[in-house]
């Protein structure tokens, strides 16, 4: 997964075209990878998007952001439906940045029978490091689901993300690790 703000954030005539080539290293990989862009919308302004891609390069998902944070109310356009997909067995909510503030967003994930929270942002290292320590384990705590947090590094035009991705996983870590672990040794012992 990928922050919201970083360098494939670039603009898609068609969030959903993903024949576009600057996504072939997304398709290519083998990974299921989750990635953000601006995208063209019905209406005059773009949406911000998260695209999720299975392991075999087919889009599992969309998701656009449904709460804009103060300066992208002037230049995108919120979405409307939740984000949900589901990954060898498991059901993933997805929200974006500023979308992880809203309890009723966030909730609905848990209530939806999500057992991963993935949280694509962008926080700074001004207050940013104080909203990741109280709003991430919240979500994880209050609502029973493992969260996985994305968040810039470095310079990104008026802020530098903190980093600090920090992934709470109390139900699924030693099955995640353990399913990771083995595909990779996999993937060496085959050259795949």
């Amino acid at each position: 997964m990928l922050p919201e703000t970083n360098e494939a954030n670039s603009y898609l005539d068609d969030g959903r075209d993903t024949r576009d080539p600057r996504l072939d290293v997304v398709r290519e990989s083998g990974i299921a990878t989750v990635v953000n862009c601006a995208a063209a919308t019905d209406g005059p302004r773009p949406a911000i998007e998260t695209l999720v891609f299975g392991a075999d390069g087919e889009l599992l998902t969309s998701y656009r952001k449904q709460h804009l944070f103060e300066h992208e109310q002037a230049v995108f356009t919120a979405g409307q439906h939740d984000g949900r997909f589901e990954l060898g067995g498991v059901l993933f909510a997805l929200a974006t940045c500023y979308d992880n503030h809203f309890p009723d967003l966030t909730s609905r994930g848990s209530a939806d029978g999500c057992q991963v929270h993935l949280a694509s942002s962008l926080y700074d290292t001004g207050g940013g490091v104080d909203e990741l320590a109280a709003v991430y384990p919240g979500i994880a705590k209050d609502l029973n689901m493992s969260v996985v947090l994305a968040n810039h590094v470095g310079p990104a035009g008026a802020w530098i993300g903190c980093g600090r991705m920090d992934p709470r996983l109390p139900r699924l870590r030693r099955k995640l690790v353990s399913d990771l672990t083995l595909w990779t040794r996999h993937r060496l012992d085959h050259n795949d």
